[in-house]
């Protein structure tokens, strides 16, 4: 329950595919047929598998509703920090604004760096740094 809420409070990427590995664990504790030490093993793999994405840089094509339309998008994840996307077409960037629970559209001169970040997500290009805008979080 708390790891699905966990889920629920974060970035909201990949959010229905994280949530169905939920559902699938939810299942798999209510059989008796497995073995605790399996359900052990299943629940830790799934708390291992939403920290490693505190740690690393992802990308995935999914759509987003721009104008009350869904649009193709490649979305760009920095960790637990950042998530932006870009539309297929690279004309139009927007990153997620936690506090507002909404997207923001960039400038268009950051639409060049959130291209050559995904295809550094991608693997497409070696790691490098990367300028993008973020916004920096008052920690109290």
């Amino acid at each position: 329950a708390s790891l699905k809420q966990f889920i629920e409070l974060d970035l909201p990427f990949e959010k229905q595919a994280r949530l169905d590995s939920i559902s699938k664990l939810e299942a798999l504790l209510a059989t008796s047929s497995v073995s605790i030490a399996e359900k052990f093993r299943r629940v830790m793999e799934l708390y291992q598998t939403e920290n490693d994405y505190s740690y690393d840089i992802g990308q995935y094509r999914d759509t987003v509703m721009i104008n009350n339309k869904p649009v193709a998008v490649d979305f760009l994840r920095i960790g637990r920090n950042a998530l932006y996307y870009q539309t297929i077409d690279g004309k139009q960037s927007a990153w997620w604004d936690a506090d507002s629970k909404n997207w923001l559209t960039l400038d268009e001169k950051y639409n060049d760096k959130i291209r050559q970040a995904l295809r550094v997500a991608a693997k497409q290009l070696p790691p490098q740094l990367l300028a993008l805008p973020v916004k920096l979080r008052e920690v109290k």
